[in-house]
């Protein structure tokens, strides 16, 4: 089989920067996130800390693989995200900051959200796996095949080490995109205090 990481581009700490950056474009319109921060101002500011902290996190407990050196496109892959918290790894990735962001009201009605989608979750796909937990494109370079590109290699990391793959998603759309690549839904359930739906989706390897 080949390597899944063969021809991606593996992310490290020096790329830290142009990653943040591709990530907060594509999610900047993300339905959650406008939720939360109304505001786009707002929601800039705790999209650059949140994934500072989530790139750093993946770097430790995951892999980042883009899909070159530019980074066009870009997704986070972490083991069982079902983990105990650490004040220790807060500290080195950043999760301080996300209570500036985002003020500690705000914090907490996400934390809960959050907290509450783990649970379900943990109820859908108890057993280890990989977590597919931010896929991201620049917006001026989608539908050229780089998600695509991302996801297969992904799957094929998956196969290789007998694990499933977990993923979600608020998007209707993007359901349809992921059962394309063989993923099925194995819940679906309306968010805490939002009109949002949500998706977890898993594909056996």
């Amino acid at each position: 089989m080949q390597n899944a990481e063969s021809d991606l581009y593996v992310v490290t700490k020096k790329d830290l920067k142009r990653v943040i950056e591709t990530l907060t474009q594509a999610f900047l319109d993300d339905p959650l996130l406008i939720h939360f921060f109304p505001e786009p101002e707002g929601r800039l500011r705790f999209l650059q800390k949140y994934f500072n902290y989530r790139v750093r996190n993946g770097l430790l407990d995951g892999k980042v693989f883009a899909t070159s050196e530019e980074i066009e496109a870009v997704v986070i892959l972490t083991q069982s995200e079902y983990k105990k918290f650490s004040w220790l790894k807060a500290i080195r990735t950043g999760g301080f900051g996300l209570y500036r962001a985002a003020g500690s009201e705000t914090l907490k009605r996400m934390l809960e959200v959050e907290d509450f989608t783990v649970s379900k979750k943990r109820e859908s796909v108890p057993e280890p796996h990989w977590y597919l937990g931010s896929l991201a494109v620049r917006p001026s370079l989608q539908g050229r095949g780089h998600a695509s590109r991302l996801v297969r290699h992904v799957l094929d990391l998956c196969s290789s080490q007998n694990k499933i793959c977990v993923l979600e998603t608020q998007h209707e759309g993007l359901v349809e995109m992921y059962k394309h690549f063989g993923f099925d839904v194995v819940d679906k359930f309306a968010l805490p205090d939002t009109n949002l739906s949500h998706w977890v989706m898993a594909k056996p390897p």
